[in-house]
């Protein structure tokens, strides 16, 4: 929740010390979500899907830039798991 506080403030203004805050709390994220163990990270699943919906929201608004680190890293992490994929 914090880190889309940080990133909602960025919606309504630029400011260069959230925008360090919110990119900080992105990329801490990503990695502790690489980090879970296989079978822990299945829980994980509909979160990592909202924040990465989150991250796409914001580079359509041009809060964050289409070439966000931690939003391809999601996007990887979603792609290997399969999560998207149609049932």
């Amino acid at each position: 929740p914090e880190m889309e506080q940080w990133f909602e403030s960025l919606v309504y203004e630029k400011n260069d010390e959230a925008n360090t805050r919110a990119t900080a709390l992105a990329a801490a994220y990503v990695a502790k979500l690489k980090a879970t163990p296989a079978d822990q990270l299945a829980a994980k699943k509909d979160e990592a899907r909202h924040v990465r919906d989150v991250f796409k929201y914001l580079a359509r608004w041009k809060v964050v830039p289409d070439s966000f680190q931690p939003k391809a890293d999601l996007q990887q992490l979603i792609d290997a798991q399969g999560w998207d994929k149609k049932r």
